[in-house]
Parts: C-alpha cells; sequence; structure tokens
C-alpha cells in the first residue's frame, strides 16, 4: 500500500515513516511494517505493508473490541524505549499545541447565545482554558511516549481478533494520559456507551498523578470538539442535529 501526502509543512511523512520503523522493531504487527518511501520529494509518499481488518466506527463496539482498541494503544506506549523517543518532535495533539490553538479561536469567537446550555459551555470553556488547570496541562512533567495523536475510530482496524493501528502522520513525542483522553473523547467515540469506554480506562494501570491528568486531558478535548462543532466550523456539518448540544452538557458534566 502507498500513502501519499497532501501536506508535508508539518513533517507527516517523516513522523509517519519514523513511528511506523519503531513499532516495526519494537512491537511487530501492531503497524503497517514500512517498506519504502519519498519523504522529502515534492510529492512525498510512503509505502508499507497492507493490513486486513475493518475500519471500526460508525456503530457502537462490543466490549471485546472496544477492550481491544485500549489494548493497542496501551501496547503502542510501553513498546518504544525512552533513548529512541528523543530523536520524535512533539505530537500534534500536546496539550500546549491544543491551548495554543483553543485559546486564539475562544477570543475570537462570537459568545454563543441562541441555546442557553450552549451559552454556558462557552462560557465554562473560556474560563477554563484561562485558568491554572489548563497551564498544569500544558506545563506538567510526565513520562513520555510514542503518541499517535489522531485516535478517530477508522483507524483502528479489527480482524476478529485484534485491533491494529494505522495513521502515523500527526505522531511523536507524547503522553499517555493525552492520548486516551483523546480516544475516549473523540466524536466518533460516542456511539459506544460512556460505560463501556469508563471501565477500560479504570483497568489501566496508571499512578494518582496519572488519573488526574487524564481528567484535566479529557476537560481539554471536549473543549476542541465544542469549538469545532458550532456553527460554521469543521464539524458542525458533519455530524448529525443536536451534537453541538449534547457536546455542551458532556463538557459541562467534564468540568
Amino acid at each position: 500500500m502507498v500513502k501519499r501526502y497532501r501536506s508535508a509543512d508539518r513533517g507527516e511523512p517523516h513522523r509517519e515513516w519514523d513511528a511506523l520503523r519503531l513499532l516495526h522493531r519494537h512491537a511487530p504487527g501492531l503497524a503497517p511494517r514500512p517498506l519504502d518511501g519519498d519523504l522529502d520529494g515534492r510529492s512525498p509518499w510512503v509505502a508499507m505493508q497492507y493490513l486486513t481488518g475493518a475500519p471500526l466506527g460508525g456503530v457502537p463496539l462490543t466490549d471485546q473490541q472496544a477492550g481491544a482498541v485500549v489494548e493497542s494503544l496501551d501496547r503502542m506506549h510501553a513498546s518504544v524505549p525512552a533513548r529512541e523517543l528523543r530523536a520524535l518532535p512533539p505530537d500534534r495533539a500536546t496539550p500546549r499545541v491544543q491551548l495554543d490553538r483553543i485559546r486564539p479561536r475562544l477570543a475570537a469567537q462570537p459568545r454563543p447565545v441562541s441555546d442557553p446550555v450552549v451559552t454556558t459551555a462557552y462560557d465554562t470553556a473560556v474560563r477554563w482554558c484561562r485558568g491554572a488547570e489548563a497551564d498544569r496541562l500544558a506545563g506538567e512533567r510526565h513520562r513520555t511516549v510514542l503518541a499517535r495523536a489522531d485516535h478517530n475510530l477508522p483507524n483502528f482496524l479489527w480482524d476478529g481478533e485484534r485491533v491494529r493501528l494505522v495513521d502515523f502522520e500527526d505522531s511523536g513525542q507524547g503522553d499517555r494520559c493525552t492520548e486516551f483522553a483523546e480516544l475516549v473523547e473523540h466524536i466518533a467515540a460516542r456511539s459506544t456507551p460512556d460505560r463501556t469506554w469508563e471501565a477500560l480506562l479504570d483497568d489501566l494501570t496508571m499512578t494518582p498523578a496519572e488519573r488526574r491528568r487524564l481528567l484535566l486531558a479529557r476537560r481539554l478535548a471536549a473543549i476542541s470538539w465544542f469549538l469545532l462543532l458550532l456553527p460554521g466550523q469543521a464539524a458542525a456539518g458533519r455530524n448529525p442535529p443536536g451534537s453541538l448540544q449534547a457536546q455542551a452538557l458532556r463538557l459541562l458534566g467534564l468540568i
């Protein structure tokens, strides 16, 4: 299979190639094996092993599928030694990157007033992003792992027994708390009941500090999706009616 990149200005081909190379060495079978590529050409591409399996998403996951999704990420995070991660750039969903993107958007976004729940959620998001929790999430030290940074469920391939991972063009150094937050707060995860995700998160081995960081990262991810669902924004027209109101309630519940 050959993947061609429409954009390479953020190092997408190199990010993908490096992640696939590391995973082939340390977690073979979890992701496609990299074969060849032109990473710096005018039309960059990466050739990789073709993986069988059906993309997840669109319908609720079974308990077995959801468990396999979490297990695949947990394996990825544990696989690559820290010394080999140092050569990678930060992934493209670090809390600092997200806040640097979200704060100006909140400042420029007209305050929504047509729905009181949406207005309350917007005001709450503004206060939280200006507050100490957001700064702590962006600034505190954490254990570095290989992070994929894009956990849309169709990027998880289910073969009936296990899940394998594709799409690493946003990958780099990151932390597992942000990774799991991005997974369970992604709009694609909403068709699967929260109780399924919560049970799987509860089973993860995490320190109390990581549990606190996971909650803060989930709050930030929920704010990011709330902004994307506002009228005129990228996700507004791609999701069913009521998605914005549901996300507003979710944001308020988390914060």
